[in-house]
Order: structure tokens, then C-alpha cells, then sequence
């Protein structure tokens, strides 16, 4: 896919609500090839309407190496969404989740990329 982004000269950002810190580990672990920001009072992810203020808290532990969750009550979490701007500023494309754990599907995005920026 970065081919694909380098080919359209696009930029890649994601937002997340990681601290600073947490974000440049994060980028550093996966080894991610694109630029990755941090809002940790949800502001940028709130002004894009991108907020979901009831989201079901987990606590993370481990059982024998299984990672596992215990409720903790509601917070606040982005919802993955991935979004096409063009170099207007436009909205052309839209990929919301429905599951935290999902992003898009790199097929529908690539698709979508070569019919709003044929070749």
C-alpha cells in the first residue's frame, strides 16, 4: 500500500489518543512508515465528530500469555475511521468501523484511491 500512497503523493496521518511518548514507542515498535499524532484530550478526533464518549473500558491483564480485559465502567474513544482528503481540503472518501478492533480493509481503500485519483 505505501507504493500506492507514493505513486498518488499522498501523506498518510493517523491520530490516536496516545500521549506523545506512547505514539513515538508505538511507531518505533511496528515500524510504521507514516506519521502518527498524538491527542490525548481528544480534540482533533472530537472537532472531526470522530468521538465515541460511552465506549465500553477494559482493563488489560494476561492469563498464560492470553491477553485478556475486565470492564472498568465507560470512556472516551476514537472511532477508527479512515479518511481521504484531497489537496482542497475535501472530503472524498469514508471508512467508519463499527468495531474498535477494525480498520479498513486495505482492498476497499486502494480501490477507492485509484477511482478518486486515476492515473
Amino acid at each position: 500500500m505505501r507504493l500506492l500512497f507514493d505513486e498518488l503523493d499522498m501523506r498518510v496521518i493517523a491520530i490516536s489518543r496516545d500521549t506523545p511518548e506512547i505514539a513515538a514507542a508505538h511507531a518505533a515498535r511496528d515500524r510504521l512508515k507514516l506519521e502518527l499524532w498524538s491527542d490525548p484530550k481528544l480534540e482533533v478526533i472530537a472537532a472531526f465528530g470522530l468521538l465515541h464518549d460511552k465506549a465500553l473500558a477494559f482493563t488489560a491483564f494476561t492469563v498464560f500469555g492470553i491477553p485478556m480485559g475486565w470492564p472498568r465502567g465507560r470512556d472516551r474513544m476514537a472511532i477508527p475511521t479512515t479518511i481521504v482528503v484531497d489537496r482542497q481540503g475535501v472530503v472524498r472518501w469514508i471508512d467508519q468501523a463499527t468495531d474498535y478492533r477494525l480498520r479498513a480493509d486495505e482492498r476497499r481503500l486502494h480501490a477507492a484511491l485509484r477511482q478518486l485519483f486515476p492515473s
